[in-house]
């Protein structure tokens, strides 16, 4: 080795000792970022890749057994399988899938509800849209209030900006006299169709926007009660009347006489309207 180069080697190391700590804390600085970037890039497809697998399996199942399907599921309490068997469907099927679903609408989750709402949206049909979006609304409610820990404004508020079309919020915004006309059909329909659903699935999904929230129901023998308490503040809200709990206890009483809120109704029977 020539003694030119040797002194360049040493200079070299010289210059090596004599970088600054924060060069090195630099460069460990950077490697490590490029490592997140890197593992956030593969989360990301990760999760991208997994939420379009789920969607190609939904769509393996046929149109025609869709309502068997998401019975299936539901049945085994995974709602969220059952709505995603229906909102993986493509927007030009979106008649079909009302078709053959809505004949069931009776004993389904209010998702669904909110569902129909965004798949009449789609057809235009905002009539209908805005209908299936305040039905969900109502039957939402039902659900808070049969969860144990019930706190049905804020969530409730929560979950319908989340679900509700944007059309059908336009509408509603723009035409504010319709409200209580819609809800009144809304009332009219679900006292020809009684809830039939289970709240057990939301309850437990409801964690998923209030952690402090309990994820079980209350007991089935407190849900009549809540049923016909939520349909009297809706018809006073409709009618504009302002009720105390003595009003309401003596509504309830008049409810009593009436006939009980049945569960067990055939859901093949198209539902009235």
């Amino acid at each position: 080795m020539s003694k030119k180069t040797k002194k360049q080697k040493n200079n070299k190391a010289k210059e090596t000792k004599r970088r600054p700590l924060l060069f090195y804390f630099g460069r460990f600085i950077l490697k490590t970022l490029v490592i997140l970037l890197f593992l956030t890039y593969l989360i990301f497809c990760s999760t991208a890749a997994w939420h379009w697998s789920k969607i190609k399996y939904y769509q393996t199942v046929p149109l025609e057994h869709l309502a068997l399907a998401v019975k299936q599921n539901r049945d085994k309490g995974d709602l969220p399988v059952a709505i995603g068997l229906v909102k993986s469907r493509w927007p030009s099927q979106s008649q079909e899938v009302l078709d053959i679903m809505i004949p069931h609408a009776p004993e389904l989750d209010p998702a669904f509800y909110f569902e129909f709402s965004r798949r009449y949206s789609i057809l235009g049909n905002i009539e209908e849209a805005v209908f299936w979006a305040m039905l969900g609304r109502f039957r939402m409610r039902y659900d808070i209030l049969r969860c144990e820990n019930d706190e049905t404004s804020d969530l409730e508020k929560t979950l319908s900006d989340f679900l509700i079309p944007e059309s059908v919020s336009d509408y509603l915004e723009d035409n504010p006299d319709q409200i209580k006309p819609i809800l009144q059909s809304v009332l009219d329909w679900d006292e020809k169709n009684p809830p039939q659903n289970k709240p057990d699935s939301f309850c437990r999904e409801r964690k998923g926007f209030n952690r402090e929230a309990s994820h079980y129901p209350l007991e089935k023998g407190d849900w009549e009660t809540r049923y016909k308490v939520l349909r009297i503040t809706t018809e006073a809200f409709i009618n504009d009347e302002s009720l105390d709990y003595f009003d309401i206890f003596k509504k309830l009483d008049e409810y009593d006489k009436k006939k009980p809120l049945e569960t067990e109704n055939n859901a093949e029977e198209t539902p009235e309207k």
